[in-house]
């Protein structure tokens, strides 16, 4: 009985001192679980003109720790003009900074923007999950007085519903559409001088062909990851791809302070390429197969120049670095396990697998009576998949990967 007792206060004196000691210990020092989000880590910016032309590229320098936090810049660049050309290799601190909340985090991290040098700030509130909910672009160390700032609202399913911007002299909004299928049918965009009386501008309506997009990419969640004084297109509004639903074109109109003006179609066709997803219209935007934005960019015919970005993404999961972002020649098929995995509603999940060279793949989700759910037609190489499973109920289900060589089942289990 004293062996027992003495075994029992041993126990309570050890949980109270974990317990005091993780009260009393900095929150920077407490095991912490970093977010499992893609964020820029390199930047390549370039302009082309007969006359002029400059090639910037910056590395960012991210901490081992916590690769979230950039706390240097290495730029390499090259500027050519009528009279000279100039080379430089300089590497900058920069004091970045993350903070950590229930369910979201803070960073600072380089604005991506760089108009006028590298003293910019982009400082992003982010769900763990990915999904951008605030930034804002500031010159300023602090951010207290930023010239761009960008709040975004979702729907229960994460469909974006409202994007609102505000400038140092003006503000506008892009009400979006959405249906029960997660099709958006139109944005409308607003102008606004002082955010409280708002004036029509634009109407982008989409078309689509009724045919599933076969794609395994989240354009939706990424297209706002580059920044977003960078990602519109013409008529002023964000280019958009639906995830999972083919579209054929845009009607584009104008609010002439009676009515709509007559529709501008464009036709929207996007092609599958060796290393993602490539659109050209007025610019050209290339993905990776995860639907991470890679390039953008922007003819200027009233220059005769071409304006352009490539950005490159680092995994704030430091033992996640080495993964491939886009298909890489696989030696063998595999289905690696699903994260997270238990997953709640409103979560999406993500699934990575390897199809061989030369083989083609399906990736299925069914529930226990064998009903299949979902299904996406793969590639070879090696790939990530996010399962839309919003309107799923609580259970358990299989995903299974089958190409020609292989075929493997493992389980999801679906919280409330």
């Amino acid at each position: 009985m004293k062996d027992f007792l003495n075994k029992e206060a041993f126990v309570a004196v050890v949980i109270f001192t974990c317990v005091t000691l993780w009260i009393i210990l900095p929150g920077d020092l407490r095991a912490r679980t970093l977010p499992r989000v893609f964020l820029i880590s390199e930047f390549h910016s370039c302009y082309e003109h007969p006359n002029i032309s400059y090639d910037d590229h910056y590395y960012y320098g991210l901490e081992a720790i916590n690769p979230l936090i950039v706390n240097s810049i290495r730029l390499v660049s090259e500027h050519y003009c009528s009279d000279g050309h100039e080379e430089h290799d300089t590497t900058y601190a920069f004091a970045g900074s993350f903070e950590q909340h229930v369910g979201y985090f803070i960073c600072r991290r380089p604005s991506g923007d760089f108009n006028g040098g590298l003293t910019h700030y982009r400082t992003s509130k982010i769900t763990n999950l990915g999904y951008y909910l605030e930034e804002d672009f500031s010159i300023n160390v602090n951010n207290t007085d930023p010239y761009f700032r960008t709040w975004y609202t979702y729907n229960d399913e994460m469909k974006l519903v409202r994007t609102v911007y505000k400038t140092s002299s003006s503000w506008y909004k892009i009400e979006y559409e959405v249906n029960s299928l997660g099709k958006r049918l139109q944005g409308i965009r607003y102008n606004s001088t002082d955010s409280l009386s708002w004036t029509p501008f634009s109407r982008t309506r989409y078309y689509y062909t009724g045919n599933p997009t076969g794609f395994a990419a989240d354009f939706e969640k990424y297209l706002c990851y580059p920044p977003s004084v960078n990602h519109f297109a013409t008529y002023g509004m964000p280019l958009y791809v639906n995830n999972d639903w083919e579209i054929d074109s845009y009607g584009v109109s104008y609010w002439d302070g009676d009515e709509w003006s007559s529709e501008n179609i464009i036709d929207f066709s996007l092609i599958e390429t060796a290393t993602g997803y490539h659109y050209y219209f007025d610019g050209q935007w290339e993905w990776k197969f995860n639907g991470l934005p890679t390039k953008l960019g922007y003819p200027n015919p009233n220059f005769n120049g071409a304006l352009g970005y490539k950005f490159v993404y680092g995994h704030t999961n430091q033992a996640d670095m080495d993964d491939d972002l886009v298909p890489g020649t696989a030696a063998i098929s595999s289905l690696f396990d699903a994260y997270p995995n238990p997953c709640r509603k409103g979560e999406s999940v993500c699934i990575k697998i390897a199809i061989a060279k030369g083989e083609k793949g399906t990736l299925s989700l069914y529930n226990l009576r064998g009903q299949r759910i979902v299904s996406y037609a793969l590639g070879a190489g090696t790939q990530q998949t996010n399962f839309n499973i919003k309107n799923l109920p609580s259970g358990i289900y299989l995903y299974q990967l089958r190409t020609d060589n292989y075929n493997k089942t493992k389980k999801l289990v679906l919280l409330k």
